[in-house]
């Protein structure tokens, strides 16, 4: 697994560099271990700038940083709407367990923070 969150113009991986214009805040996950939950929980960090930042651009290979993004922005503006939070358990998808316990949990702390994501993408 490698993880590499940069803010700068020149992102250099184990196999490649590229070179983003200098206003680009940049998130390039690569994520190769086969364990759902940890893949999610770097995810979840890696988006993690605090209240007021987040990337501007995601270069995501696998989807998976994509997906909690989209239902990120569902969620909670289902919960904006009824007060209701979804149950973890009320799918039998595991990794989607996973993404619905971490949308849950950033709920309570910052309820728009995917809208705010998306607003900057």
């Amino acid at each position: 697994m490698a993880l590499m969150v940069e803010k700068t113009t020149q992102v250099v991986t184990n196999t490649r560099s590229m070179t983003f214009p200098r206003a680009t805040s940049m998130l390039l996950l690569h994520l190769l271990h086969p364990r759902p939950r940890r893949n999610h929980y770097c995810i979840e960090h890696a988006l993690d700038w605090g209240l007021d930042g987040g990337p501007n651009l995601i270069v995501d290979d696998d989807g998976h940083t994509t997906f909690l993004i989209h239902e990120g922005i569902k969620i909670e503006e289902l919960y904006e709407k009824t007060d209701e939070l979804l149950d973890p358990n009320s799918t039998d998808n595991v990794e989607f367990q996973i993404v619905l316990t971490i949308i849950r949990d950033g709920l309570k702390t910052n309820p728009t923070r995917y809208r705010k994501m998306k607003s900057v993408l």
